[in-house]
């Protein structure tokens, strides 16, 4: 499994990224999600274009996903631990940078 922390900008060479990554990967190689840490423009400028090209997905702190344009399909919150083949993210809640801005451990 692929997860995509921030479609920051330059979706091509993010999809480069993710093809190339895909042959680490055991059993899928597809990109799974792309969590959004924060609202701001920086870390969502591809966000729209990413996940048209893909089947992933979407997900961002509860506070934030009003002001984010690409529908997400979950949001996330302090203490929340998303599960992945192999590895597992704890979200830790950072609000202030946006009221919604979170971490991963």
């Amino acid at each position: 499994s692929q997860v995509l922390i921030d479609a920051a900008a330059d979706a091509r060479a993010i999809a480069g990224l993710v093809g190339a990554g895909s042959t680490d990967c055991s059993l899928s190689g597809s990109l799974q999600m792309i969590i959004t840490t924060h609202s701001h423009h920086d870390h969502i400028g591809a966000l729209e274009e990413v996940k048209s090209r893909s089947e992933a997905v979407t997900a961002c702190g509860t506070d934030d996903e009003d002001d984010i344009d690409v529908e997400m399909d979950l949001t996330l919150d302090d203490g929340d631990v998303a599960e992945f083949e192999g590895f597992d993210l704890e979200v830790i809640g950072l609000p202030g940078h946006t009221p919604g801005s979170i971490g991963l451990v």
